[in-house]
């Protein structure tokens, strides 16, 4: 097992720890506006990425891309994230440097 193998997960809930703290003491940006050119993650493998289509969409002048079933996602993302998003949709996001801390939707 080399190295990378052992640093990888303590980096990554590191930067977790890290984003959620600065998203509890209000060190955070929010976009609000209508989802437009979203683009559903990929479930195929992609040679051209070397890996699944993350989903992407804008807000605003604001790109987001995560991949929603991946462990490197962050406070809002998790195994039973299934919002549905699609162009349209009003949102508020709180993020950190494009990294989504909150998604509201308006229904």
């Amino acid at each position: 097992m080399g190295l990378g193998a052992l640093l990888v997960p303590p980096l990554m809930i590191g930067r977790h720890l890290a984003l959620e703290a600065r998203y509890e003491n209000g060190d955070y940006l929010t976009v609000e506006g209508e989802i437009f050119d979203f683009h559903p993650a990929g479930v195929r493998y992609d040679p051209a990425i070397k890996g699944s289509r993350p989903e992407s969409f804008r807000v605003g002048d604001i790109e987001f891309s995560y991949h929603p079933r991946q462990s490197d996602c962050h406070c809002f993302n998790n195994s039973n994230w299934d919002a549905g998003l699609q162009n349209g949709d009003h949102v508020r996001i709180a993020h950190i440097d494009g990294h989504i801390l909150r998604l509201e939707r308006r229904r």
